[in-house]
């Protein structure tokens, strides 16, 4: 009989089993699927900045900081996007241009940093200064009194780019923010498709109010994807002038529109050309590669009925952008910054080695018991607050989180930082191990080395009551710097957290305090801080896969309050 019964219980516990795993992966994936979404619904810090499509002239109280008797800024932009610059009499001082929307790809710990550039006549920068920055408030200060990492850039000429990009040297303690402005200014400066050669017969630069005129408010063209041939072909006559032409291509450069946006023709014939839907269709869906085998198309497309020349003349400008188009395109790639492509933009710094090297090695040293030998333990802790703490800095946070998450993730500058946050917020995800938090944090592995043992006489045993108090606290500094995030996305969450310390040569006074006050603290109970106040810790530990996934928390409860008020926030502010 107690035979029978132990098969029944052991049945049902077979039973149970598969469906408390079940029961587990389906509310620990809806867990991950929250917390994913909650970061998706964080407004970027950089709306104004994401939301231009062409450079805006800069405010005369900012070029003032750099040309001091500034007084009024000339209209239009030159070919390069540039202003002129005068002083109160109307004399010349200088052009300036900013980073803006050029380098919008470019992001640092929390999105781009513009920069201001003064240039002489011949587009040489002589001066720069920050323009606008939503980084950390004390990398940007850095970068702003670092002379030498601003002084690099003095001599560059705007469309002569040649710098090789290894040889850009970062401000540091602020090396994400400075590379990535550099990166920008790179770009800026580098040629490319929407800097063309000079026309002086088409002068005018695209706005994007003109191509809204032009293709109409239903069309999709934008800056990014509309060129006009003025700047490559403006020497084919029709009747009397040449004809500019505006074409919208797709990723394929493939024609999908296309205006005539000026002419020197007769306007009679111009006009005729402009109305006839017919002519234009022979051009639409075609691949621009197409136009450049120019004899084949001179003997298949009709011109039109009594503009015979204009219309003829407008599919040789067609068939000359083509192929000069062609060729720029490929000088381009040729000359491009290499910051702005996959693989060669990566920075191999020996600070982002030595992180991916730590990694590496904490790898192999998983499959082996080394890590439990205290001594070697001790090694390995003091290595990681040298390396990954006071040489690289590259420390996971709440506020590295919060910027990937609304301004993307800037990996080709910290490949070691990325790849540590990687590692971080993933591992646990899909298994029980918390490597971060117990192997390459180096405030935890501080923790770890100062933390008083059993008979410890300056440890610590705090009340019940307190403890039960204090173990919310990250919970709650989450919850706040979500909700700061929402309504003000400028909001410094660093200052949150003590690991800004660790790029003590920038670090300020607030972030040194914190990680004095929380290691003092860690000293009496033991990872006082780790336990009871890291925000970025107890997210990890709630994404972490346990036994006690299955479970639905408070804290999933409080994660769907947030995910709530993100989605209201959302779609109830004013566009």
């Amino acid at each position: 009989m107690a035979s029978f019964t132990r098969m029944r219980l052991c049945g049902s516990a077979l039973i149970e089993k598969p469906a408390k795993r079940g029961r587990m992966t389906v509310v620990h994936t809806i867990r991950c699927c929250l917390v994913v979404a909650l970061l998706a619904l964080l407004p970027s810090p950089h709306r104004d900045m994401d939301a231009l499509e062409t450079a805006t002239i800069p405010d005369i109280a900012d070029i003032q900081r750099l040309l001091p008797n500034a007084a009024s800024i000339v209209e239009p932009a030159d070919r390069l996007g540039c202003w002129s610059v005068e002083d109160a009499n109307g004399n010349h001082l200088g052009l300036v241009a900013r980073t803006l929307p050029a380098a919008q790809d470019q992001r640092g710990y929390r999105g781009p940093t513009e920069a201001l550039l003064v240039m002489d006549n011949d587009h040489v920068i002589t001066n720069l200064c920050i323009l606008q920055s939503h980084d950390t408030g004390d990398h940007v200060d850095a970068i702003e009194k670092d002379e030498k990492f601003l002084h690099q850039f003095v001599g560059w000429e705007l469309g002569q780019q040649s710098t090789d990009p290894k040889s850009i040297d970062g401000v540091s303690g602020a090396t994400l923010t400075s590379l990535a402005m550099a990166a920008g200014i790179m770009q800026r400066v580098s040629p490319s498709p929407s800097l063309a050669p000079a026309s002086l017969v088409f002068p005018e630069p695209l706005t994007a109010e003109e191509i809204q005129s032009l293709f109409g408010a239903p069309s999709t063209a934008t800056l990014e994807n509309v060129v006009r041939t003025g700047p490559f072909s403006d020497s084919i006559i029709g009747y009397q002038g040449p004809t500019e032409l505006v074409l919208q291509l797709d990723d394929s450069q493939t024609i999908v529109d296309l205006r005539i946006r000026k002419s020197f023709d007769n306007e009679p014939y111009v006009g005729y050309l402009r109305d006839d839907k017919y002519y234009w269709k022979k051009y639409i869906g075609k691949p621009l590669a197409e136009f450049r085998n120019g004899d084949e198309l001179l003997d298949s497309v009709e011109g039109v009925s009594g503009a015979t020349m204009t219309s003829e003349a407008v599919l040789l400008t067609t068939i000359d952008f083509a192929d000069a188009y062609s060729k720029h395109q490929t000088e381009t790639k040729q000359t491009q910054s290499p910051l702005s492509s996959a693989w060669a933009g990566i920075r191999w710094s020996t600070h982002e080695l030595a992180s991916l090297l730590t990694l590496l090695i904490l790898f192999c040293l998983s499959r082996s018991k080394a890590m439990k030998r205290k001594r070697f333990r001790q090694g390995w802790l003091l290595a990681v607050i040298v390396v990954i703490g006071f040489w690289s800095g590259n420390l996971v946070s709440i506020a590295w989180l919060a910027g990937a998450a609304s301004a993307g993730v800037s990996w080709k500058l910290a490949i070691g930082l990325t790849a540590i946050a990687a590692v971080a917020f993933i591992v646990p995800t899909f298994s029980k191990a918390n490597p971060y938090c117990n192997h390459l944090c180096p405030h935890g592995a501080i923790q770890q080395l100062v933390r008083p043992g059993i008979q410890s006489k300056r440890r610590l045993t705090i009340p019940t009551t307190l403890r039960t108090l204090l173990s919310v606290v990250p919970a709650i500094t989450l919850a706040a710097s979500y909700v700061a995030l929402l309504f003000a996305p400028q909001f410094d969450v660093s200052q949150l957290e003590p690991f800004d310390a660790y790029a003590w040569k920038v670090a300020g006074l607030v972030a040194i305090a914190l990680a004095i006050t929380t290691i003092a603290f860690s000293m009496f109970v033991p990872m006082g801080y780790c336990r009871m106040g890291c925000p970025t810790g107890r997210l990890i530990d709630h994404l972490r896969l346990s036994a006690a996934s299955g479970r639905w928390t408070r804290f999933d409860s409080g994660v769907i309050v947030m995910l709530v008020i993100a989605v209201v926030t959302r779609y109830t502010s004013s566009p």
